[in-house]
Order: structure tokens, then C-alpha cells, then sequence
């Protein structure tokens, strides 16, 4: 789909749909009664989905990349550039286990401990796209049918922050 000059594809137009819905139902979730804090909190998650929308659509993480790529060439090491992927990929798997740990521990409601982590891995896979990894992108830009495989996993992270929302005590809206 072309609109006003920006293509948009079934691979984004489903993480976009997942995201956004992700989005909505943190925003619903703060709306109710709880603590002060724990609606601050879902409302900092809807906005992080929302974030993570507008980049499916401008794609910044491609102009990190780029530039990434342009700097390394222009220093001739652009050839040695597998080594540090691996290792910025390594860093970010191992950021988003911790994050997870710490939210599991940290945070005592349990639902928005779960959506933390869902928004963790969604963040995750944005920054291991950037990183790009050849390896990693095969698997991430494999079609499956109209879409590629990062859709299941934008699809993922949308379901495990939605759901984690859904399942929280609902109390009357504000």
C-alpha cells in the first residue's frame, strides 16, 4: 500500500494493528482505579507502544543503521563490523533478560509486571532489527505468506502486553 508516498506493507500494517492495540489496551487499563503509580505506569506503557508504532511506520531504525553502516565504510572497517553485531546482539538478549528479571522482581502487581516484560521484548526486537545481524535478519525477514516473521514477533509482544492489561483487577472507571 502506497499512501502519500509512504509504503506500507502486510508485514507492517500487522505489527502496526498488534502494536496499536497493545497501545489502546495499556491506555484502557489506566483508566481505572488503582494506585496513582500503577496508572502512571500503564499510561508510560501506552505511550512506549505508541513510540513503537510510529517507528514500524518512519522506521528510524533503518537511518540508525544506514548511518551506522556509512560511518564504518568511510573508516574502512565495514568488513569488521560481524564480530561487534554479535556481540551489541548478545548485549541486547541479555538486557532484556534482565529487564525481565527485574521486573518480575521489582514490580508487585503482576500484570503490569508481565506487560513490562512484553514491552521489554518488544523493544527488543526493534533493537536487534537495527543491529542487524544477517543471520538474525534471515530469520526476521522470512516471508510467511503475506507477512515476514518479525510480524509473529511484533504480534507476540502486542498479545503478551494486551492480554497482561486485560487480565489486571478492574476496578470502576475514573
Amino acid at each position: 500500500m502506497n499512501v502519500d508516498g509512504l509504503s506500507i506493507d502486510g508485514t507492517q500494517i500487522v505489527g502496526m494493528a498488534g502494536l496499536a492495540f497493545a497501545t489502546f489496551s495499556c491506555a484502557q487499563r489506566s483508566r481505572f482505579k488503582t494506585a496513582r503509580t500503577d496508572a502512571a505506569h500503564w499510561r508510560i506503557l501506552a505511550v512506549i507502544t505508541a513510540l513503537l508504532v510510529m517507528e514500524i511506520v518512519v522506521g528510524w531504525r533503518y537511518r540508525v543503521h544506514d548511518l551506522a553502516d556509512m560511518l564504518l565504510l568511510n573508516q574502512s572497517v565495514y568488513e569488521a563490523r560481524r564480530p561487534w553485531q554479535v556481540a551489541m546482539t548478545v548485549v541486547a538478549l541479555t538486557a532484556l533478560i534482565a529487564s525481565v528479571s527485574v521486573a518480575r522482581s521489582r514490580i508487585q502487581s503482576a500484570a503490569l509486571a508481565s506487560a513490562v516484560m512484553g514491552v521489554c521484548f518488544a523493544v527488543s526486537v526493534f533493537v536487534i532489527e537495527a543491529i542487524s545481524l544477517h543471520a538474525v535478519d534471515a530469520v526476521l525477514y522470512h516471508p510467511l505468506g503475506p507477512v515476514k516473521v518479525i510480524a509473529l514477533f511484533w504480534l507476540a509482544a502486542s498479545a503478551w502486553i494486551s492480554l497482561a492489561a486485560f487480565k489486571s483487577p478492574r476496578g470502576a472507571a475514573r
